[in-house]
C-alpha cells in the first residue's frame, strides 16, 4: 500500500488499504487520517467508512462507529439481499410486520439480538427474525411470540451467495426489515450505558440438566470451559489469539476441572498442556461443537464458567448467562471494563490496547477466580 502511494499519492485505494492495515499495526490515529482523506475524495465509499467505525469503536465516538458501521452490508464481502422491505426505524415506527434479517456469522447474531432482547416489548408489530438454521430452536425459545426462520438463501445456489426475502415478505406481510447488527445503532446507547440483562439466550432446561448431571459426575471443583483460540488457524489470526501455552497460569488455578469447547483436533495443543502442566481437559461426550450450537448452549449454561477467545463460542457463554472471560478487547471495541452486550462477560485488554497472548493468560487467571466467586452454586 505504501508503494502504491508512492506511486500514485492519490491512490484512493491505496489510502484505504494503509487505513486497514494501520488498524494492525495499532496505528489508530494514522488509520483515522487515511480513511478521513479517502471519504473526503470518496464520501460513500463502504470499505473505508467501515474502517473508520473500527477507528472510532476503539478510540471515538461509539454513536458515530454505529452509524458508520452501517456500511458493512454494502461492502463485497457481504452478501448481497433481494426484495428485502423498506428500513425499520425503531419501535414505534413499524406499521407492519417486522424482519430482524441474520448478520454474517452465528456470533455476531447471537451478540447483536441480545439487543432485540432490551427492546422487543416496545415493539408493536409481529416480528419475524431470520438466522442460521442452528440457531432456530434456541431463537424461538428466548423470543416465543416472535416467528423464527432460517437464512433466505436462493433455492438452487449451493455457493450461498445471495438471499431473497420475496417469498417471505409475502408470506408474513412484512412491512419492515432491520439487520441485527443495526439494532446498536437503533438502541442509540453510547458505550457509557451498556446492556444490563443476563442471560437473554435460553437453552433447552432438559439439556441444561443433562450437562449439569454429566460435569456433576466429574467430581467436586468448579467446572471451566476453555476456549483458547479460532478454530480457522492462519498467521493473521495468530496475532490475535492465545496459544495453549499462554494460558498455563489458567490451568494452574486449584479446584478446576477444565472442559475442552474448542471445535476440531486439537491433539497437538492438549499434548502441550499435558507435558506443561499436568492437566487433560476433558472433552464433553457426544457433543457435536460445530454443528449442535443448541446442546452447546446448554452446556455452557451448566458450566460455572467459560474462558473463550474471541469466537462464536465466547457469544453463546455470554448469551446464556454463564460468568466469562474474554481472551481480548470487548466485541467490537466498545467498551472497557466489560463487555458492552452481556454484563457477565469480562474482556481481558480495554479497547485501545494491544493484543498479548501470554498477558492475556496471566490476565484471565487473575480474574477468573473473582468471576466464579460471583456466581456460586451455579
Amino acid at each position: 500500500s505504501r508503494r502504491t502511494l508512492a506511486l500514485d499519492p492519490g491512490s484512493h485505494m491505496g489510502m484505504r488499504n494503509l487505513a486497514a492495515a494501520a488498524i494492525n499495526r495499532h496505528e489508530l490515529a494514522y488509520s483515522r487520517i487515511l480513511s478521513r482523506r479517502v471519504l473526503l475524495l470518496e464520501p460513500d465509499n463502504p470499505d473505508a467508512m467501515y474502517t473508520m467505525a473500527e477507528v472510532e469503536f476503539r478510540i471515538g465516538d461509539a454513536m458515530t462507529a454505529w452509524t458508520l458501521h452501517e456500511a458493512r452490508v454494502r461492502r463485497d464481502i457481504h452478501r448481497p439481499r433481494l426484495n428485502l422491505p423498506a428500513s425499520w426505524q425503531g419501535p414505534g415506527t413499524e406499521t407492519g410486520p417486522v424482519l430482524i434479517a441474520s448478520e454474517q456469522g452465528v456470533g455476531d447474531e447471537v451478540t447483536f439480538l441480545s439487543c432485540l432482547a432490551e427492546i422487543y416489548h416496545c415493539i408493536t408489530q409481529p416480528v419475524v427474525i431470520e438466522v442460521d438454521k442452528r440457531l432456530i430452536g434456541l431463537i424461538a425459545r428466548s423470543f416465543p411470540s416472535a416467528t423464527v426462520v432460517p437464512r433466505q438463501f436462493v433455492p438452487g445456489d449451493g455457493l450461498g451467495q445471495f438471499l431473497d426475502y420475496r417469498a417471505l415478505t409475502a408470506e408474513h406481510g412484512l412491512r419492515h426489515f432491520a439487520f441485527s447488527g443495526s439494532l446498536p445503532k437503533i438502541l442509540g446507547r453510547d458505550r457509557n450505558s451498556p446492556l444490563e440483562q443476563v442471560g437473554y439466550l435460553q437453552p433447552d432446561p432438559a439439556r441444561v440438566a443433562h450437562w449439569r448431571d454429566w460435569l456433576a459426575g466429574l467430581g467436586g471443583g468448579r467446572k471451566v470451559g476453555i476456549v483458547w483460540r479460532t478454530a480457522q488457524w492462519t498467521r493473521f489470526r495468530a496475532r490475535i489469539h492465545c496459544t495453549i501455552e499462554d494460558l498455563f497460569p489458567v490451568f494452574a488455578l486449584p479446584d478446576c476441572t477444565f472442559i475442552n469447547l474448542m471445535v476440531g483436533n486439537n491433539a497437538e495443543d492438549l499434548a502441550k498442556l499435558k507435558a506443561g502442566t499436568g492437566v487433560e481437559m476433558i472433552r464433553p461426550p457426544d457433543l457435536d461443537i460445530w454443528e449442535d450450537i443448541e446442546d452447546l448452549s446448554a452446556l455452557m449454561k451448566a458450566l460455572d464458567g467459560v474462558v473463550a477467545a474471541r469466537t462464536a463460542n465466547c457469544a453463546f457463554a455470554g448469551a446464556v448467562g454463564t460468568p466469562t472471560v474474554r481472551l481480548a478487547q470487548g466485541f467490537l471495541y466498545v467498551s472497557n471494563g466489560r463487555e458492552f452486550f452481556f454484563p457477565n462477560v469480562d474482556p481481558v485488554f480495554d479497547r485501545d490496547e494491544r493484543f498479548d497472548g501470554p498477558e492475556a493468560g496471566r490476565r484471565a487467571a487473575a480474574l477468573l477466580p473473582r468471576l466464579l466467586a460471583t456466581a456460586p452454586g451455579r
